[in-house]
C-alpha cells in the first residue's frame, strides 16, 4: 500500500511541478505557514528567512517569464528600522525541507475539476491575503522585495510576464491568408479564427430621376452592355450590366405580335407550332387525307402486298420509297444474325447449330427428332453445345413439372459451353451413362443460398467415365457437384461456392479431383460412403492441387438430409472411406476444421447393412499447406460442439475421431489401414480416444502426430479415353 502511495504523490508531485500557476500557490501556502508557526520564535533568523523566500519567488518569477532587469529595477526603499537587542531565546530549526504528513490509505481519486483560470487563480490569492493573519513586518528593503515580487507574480497572473499585442494582424486567432483591398473580416465557427472575405453584394440602388425612382421606361436607355437612367441630373448616374443573352438582341428590330409578327415574314428553326397552315401556292400533291395518313391516321384498309408495293422509310433523314422485296432481304439477313429469340412458332424446319442466346421455355418444353423430349436427352453421341456458360442460358425458373432440368441416360454425350439455371430438381443429372463429359458448364439458383433451391448441380450416379472440367455450381441445397456410385471419375478445374458441399464424391471407385476451387461452401470437398445405396465401400480417391478455403455459408440443407449435419466452415471431410489420398492442397479459412476424418454413425442399427464397413481405412494426408481454422466452430452441429469441447478452444487442423471397431479400438489398427500423416508444415492435430471418452476418463485425446508418420504409398492417377470431339 505504502509503494502506492509514493507512486501517487510523486505522480501528483511531478504534474504540480509542470504548472507555473500551481508551484506558487504551492509555495505560497509553504511560505506563508512558515510565517505564520514561526513569526515570533524565529524572530532573529527573520532576515534568512526571507532572504530564501525571496530566492524562491526570484526563481519562480524566471520561471514564469520575468526578466532580470524587472526583478532587479531600483526603486526607493524605506530605511531599516533600529531593533532593540532581544534576548537570547531557544530557536527551533525547521528541516530544510518541508515533509507533509500522509495519509494511512491511499488517496482518493481526484475529482474533475474546471480549468483554473485567471480570474479563479487572482481570487485564490486574494482570499490568501484576506485571511491570513496579518504579522507585524519590518520595513526593511528585503521585506518590501518580497512584496514587491508577490505584486508582480499576481500581475503576470493576470496579464502574463510581457505586453500584450496591439497589431490586429498579429494576433493568433486572425487568418491573414486572404488579406487584401475591400475585404472584411468574418468569422469562421470551424477553424474559430477571423478571416478576410470579400464583402457580400448588397441589394444595389435603384435607377433615380431627379431623386425619384426612374419607373418610366422612356428614361431609360441601351447602349448594347448597359442600361442608362438618361434624365439622373441630381444623382449618380447608375450603369446596370445586361447578360449577354439580352445583349444579343441590341440593334434588332421588335417583331409585330406576340411570337411571329401576322405582318411579318420569319424563318423559324426548331419551333413549336399550334394549327399551322401550309401555303396554298406551294406545290403539294398530297391530299389530305394522305396527309393524315402521314400524321398517323388510325384509318386501314385491307391490301394484298406485292413484291411491287412500297412503303416510306427515312433514309438518314431523306424519305424515301422503298419496295417490299427490299425488306424480304434485310429481314432474312437480320435473322440469320439474331442473338434472341423471345416468341415463336413451331420449328419445323431448319437446325439450330450454335451460337444461340438465352432460351426461356417458359411452361412448354423444347422438342426435336427424339433427341431432346421433355428435359430428357436419351440417344447415344450426341453432342449439345452452346455458346458459352454466360451466353447461352436454358433457364427453368418458370419450371411446372419435372425433377430436373436436363436428365441423361445415354453414352457418349458431350455438354459443353451453356447454363442451366433456377431447376425445380437438380440442374443436370445422368443415369447409367458410359461416357458422360460435362464441360464449362454453369449450374445455379440465382437467388443465392436457400432450402428450396434444387438438390444437385451436376449430378451424375451409377455412371462410367465421368468427366466434370471447368464448370461452375453455385446454390445447390445439397452439393453442387455430386459424383455417386460411379467409377474411373474426373473432377476437375471446377468452382464451386455457396452450396452445402462444394465437391461430393459419395460410394465412388477411382476418382481423381484436382485443381479445383471450393469456397464459400458449408462444406468444401466431401469423400464419403454410406450405406444402403446400390454401390458402397468407395474407395481410392486421390484429392490433390485444390484450393479450399474460407467455407463459411451456413448450412441450408432441408432437415432430414445426410449433408445437413455439417458444419458451417469445414474444409475437406472423409467419411466411412478407404484409400484416400490428400495431398499438395491449399487448405485454410476454415472457421470449424481444415480436415476431419470420422466414421459414419447412426443411433438406428437397421440403418447399417450387413456388408458396409462405417469407418475410414489408409487415409494418407501429406505434403498440404494449412493456414487458419478452427476460430468460428459451428457448434450447433454434433461433431463442432464435441471437438470445440475436447480441444478447450485449441483446435487443430486435422481431427480423426478415432471410433474402430471394438477390437482395433483396444488393440489397434493393421499397420496398412493406419492413418499417416507427413510433410504438413506446422498443422496442429487432434485424435480421440474412444474408450476413454466413452467411460469419461481423463485425458481422452491426443495431440502426438508422430505416431501416425508411416511410409506414404501413392495412389494411381485415373485416365479416361477422351471422344474426338473434345
Amino acid at each position: 500500500m505504502n509503494d502506492v502511495v509514493d507512486k501517487y504523490l510523486q505522480l501528483r508531485e511531478e504534474l504540480d511541478n509542470k504548472d507555473p500557476i500551481k508551484r506558487y500557490l504551492r509555495l505560497k501556502v509553504e511560505i506563508d505557514s512558515i510565517k505564520e508557526e514561526q513569526s515570533i520564535k524565529l524572530k532573529k533568523n527573520k532576515v534568512k528567512r526571507e532572504e530564501k523566500t525571496l530566492e524562491a519567488l526570484e526563481s519562480l518569477f524566471m520561471g514564469m517569464g520575468g526578466t532580470e532587469e524587472e526583478l532587479w529595477e531600483e526603486e526607493e526603499v524605506e530605511p531599516w528600522p533600529e531593533v532593540e537587542e532581544w534576548e537570547e531565546e531557544k530557536v527551533v530549526e525547521l528541516p530544510e525541507e518541508v515533509i507533509l504528513p500522509l495519509s494511512p490509505t491511499l488517496p482518493p481519486e481526484p475529482e474533475e475539476k474546471e480549468e483554473l483560470t485567471v480570474e479563479d487563480f487572482a481570487s485564490t490569492i486574494s482570499d490568501q491575503q484576506k485571511d491570513k493573519p496579518k504579522l507585524e513586518e519590518a520595513a526593511d528593503p528585503i521585506s518590501t522585495k518580497i512584496r514587491r515580487l508577490e505584486d508582480m507574480i499576481r500581475q503576470m497572473a493576470f496579464t502574463g510576464p510581457g505586453g500584450g499585442e496591439v497589431r490586429l494582424l498579429n494576433l493568433d486567432d486572425v487568418d491573414t491568408t486572404d488579406i487584401g483591398n475591400n475585404k472584411i473580416l468574418k468569422y469562421n465557427s470551424t477553424t474559430k479564427k477571423l478571416f478576410f472575405d470579400s464583402a457580400a453584394a448588397g441589394s444595389g440602388h435603384t435607377v433615380q430621376n431627379a431623386g425619384s425612382d426612374l419607373t418610366d421606361r422612356t428614361n431609360l436607355n441601351f447602349d448594347g452592355t448597359y442600361v442608362i437612367g438618361t434624365d439622373d441630373s441630381s444623382n449618380d448616374q447608375s450603369d446596370i450590366t445586361l447578360s449577354t443573352a439580352l445583349q444579343s438582341w441590341h440593334g434588332k428590330a421588335r417583331p409585330s405580335g406576340t411570337v411571329v409578327g401576322t405582318s411579318d415574314t420569319q424563318t423559324l428553326t426548331n419551333k413549336t407550332l399550334t394549327s399551322p397552315k401550309i401555303n396554298e401556292n406551294v406545290a403539294v400533291a398530297a391530299t389530305a387525307t394522305e396527309l393524315n395518313i402521314m400524321d398517323g391516321g388510325t384509318s386501314a384498309s385491307s391490301t394484298t402486298l406485292a413484291d411491287a408495293d412500297r412503303v416510306v422509310v427515312n433514309d438518314a433523314g431523306t424519305m424515301k420509297q422503298v419496295a417490299l422485296t427490299d425488306f424480304e432481304t434485310y429481314m432474312e439477313t437480320s435473322l440469320d444474325t439474331l442473338s434472341s429469340v423471345t416468341t415463336v412458332g413451331a420449328l419445323n424446319v431448319g437446325s439450330i447449330t450454335s451460337g444461340f442466346g438465352t432460351i426461356d421455355t417458359g411452361s412448354s418444353t423444347i422438342t426435336t427428332t427424339g433427341l431432346i423430349s421433355g428435359g430428357s436427352l436419351d440417344i447415344d453421341d450426341v453432342v449439345i453445345q452452346g455458346a458459352g456458360m454466360q451466353n447461352t442460358i436454358l433457364n427453368f425458373s418458370n419450371q411446372k413439372s419435372g425433377a430436373q432440368g436436363l436428365l441423361v441416360t445415354s453414352n457418349g454425350v458431350i455438354l459443353k459451353d451453356f447454363a442451366v439455371e433456377d431447376t425445380k430438381g437438380d440442374a443436370i443429372k445422368v443415369i447409367g451413362a458410359n461416357g458422360i463429359y460435362m464441360i464449362n458448364l454453369r449450374a445455379e439458383w440465382t437467388r443465392g443460398p436457400d432450402s428450396t433451391n434444387g438438390a444437385y448441380g451436376f449430378y451424375p450416379v451409377e455412371s462410367r467415365n465421368v468427366l466434370i472440367d471447368g464448370c461452375v455450381a453455385i446454390g445447390a441445397s445439397d452439393a453442387g457437384i455430386y459424383v455417386g456410385q460411379s467409377d474411373n471419375i474426373i473432377v476437375s478445374n471446377n468452382l464451386a461456392q455457396y452450396n452445402v458441399a462444394g465437391i461430393e464424391i459419395e460410394n465412388s471407385f477411382y476418382a481423381d479431383v484436382y485443381d479445383n476451387i471450393a469456397t464459400h461452401n458449408s462444406g468444401g470437398i466431401l469423400v464419403f460412403d454410406l450405406p444402403n445405396l446400390p454401390q458402397q465401400g468407395g474407395h481410392h480417391v486421390r484429392v490433390f492441387r485444390n484450393k479450399v478455403v474460407d467455407n463459411d455459408t451456413d448450412n441450408f440443407a432441408p432437415a432430414g438430409n445426410i449433408v445437413g449435419e455439417i458444419p458451417r466452415g469445414t474444409g475437406i471431410i472423409v467419411m466411412a472411406n478407404s484409400d484416400v489420398e490428400i495431398f499438395a492442397n491449399e487448405i485454410s479459412g476454415n472457421g470449424t476444421v481444415n480436415i476431419a476424418i470420422v466414421s459414419f454413425s447412426d443411433s438406428n442399427e437397421e440403418v447399417l447393412s450387413t456388408d458396409y464397413y462405417p469407418h475410414p481405412r489408409s487415409i494418407q494426408v501429406h505434403g498440404n499447406k494449412f493456414g487458419s481454422s478452427g476460430f468460428d466452430p459451428d457448434v450447433e452441429k454434433e461433431v463442432a460442439e464435441i471437438l470445440t469441447e475436447l480441444s478447450k478452444g485449441d483446435m487443430p487442423d486435422i481431427f480423426w475421431d478415432g471410433v474402430l471397431p471394438f477390437f482395433q479400438m483396444i488393440f489397434g489398427q493393421p499397420k496398412d489401414e493406419k492413418l499417416v500423416m507427413r510433410n504438413n508444415g506446422d498443422a496442429s492435430f487432434l485424435a480421440i480416444n474412444p474408450i476413454k471418452f466413452f467411460f469419461s476418463m481423463s485425458d481422452p485425446i491426443t495431440r502426438k502426430q508422430e505416431i501416425y508418420q508411416g511410409k506414404i504409398k501413392p495412389l494411381s492417377p485415373i485416365t479416361i479415353d477422351m471422344p474426338d470431339e473434345l
